[in-house]
């Protein structure tokens, strides 16, 4: 786990990027696009597209926790994301919101859609700019 300094410019963000990562996410911000719900937005079409997306194996996360997951959302301790690659939704993401610090919670991917653009790395990115949007001074972010 990474911890990212949300504090900084949006500059030295993208600056301090590996620079293989930057194609990728400039490739992807261009393929893709992005829709972020909060408390306001979020639906339980939202959590059962999550579900759907994710491959449960066995011994995995408990449908329960996905549930949680997503009443942070509606309690104002999380956001959601989505991902579409030509209108098709591609990933989804939880993020909780701690006090100054946003966590990755969850990533659910379609793996029948083919993008020619792995969607991981645009969509961390969005996610990151969403929480310094939102004041998160950090990020905890799966590396």
């Amino acid at each position: 786990c990474k911890i990212i300094d949300l504090s900084q410019s949006k500059e030295k963000l993208w600056n301090n990027l590996r620079h293989s990562y930057k194609s990728i996410i400039n490739k992807g911000l261009s393929t893709n696009t992005f829709e972020v719900f909060d408390s306001k937005s979020i639906s339980n079409k939202h959590l059962d597209l999550h579900l759907k997306l994710h491959r449960r194996r066995e011994g995995g996360r408990s449908i329960e926790s996905y549930e949680s997951m997503h009443n942070m959302v509606i309690n104002k301790e999380g956001i959601f994301h989505i991902q579409y690659y030509e209108g098709n939704a591609l990933q989804t993401l939880y993020t909780i919101l701690g006090k100054n610090m946003g966590y990755g919670g969850s990533t659910a991917r379609n793996h029948n859609i083919n993008a020619p653009i792995p969607p991981t790395h645009s969509l961390n990115w969005k996610m990151l700019l969403d929480l310094k949007k939102l004041g998160l001074q950090l990020a905890a972010h799966q590396s």
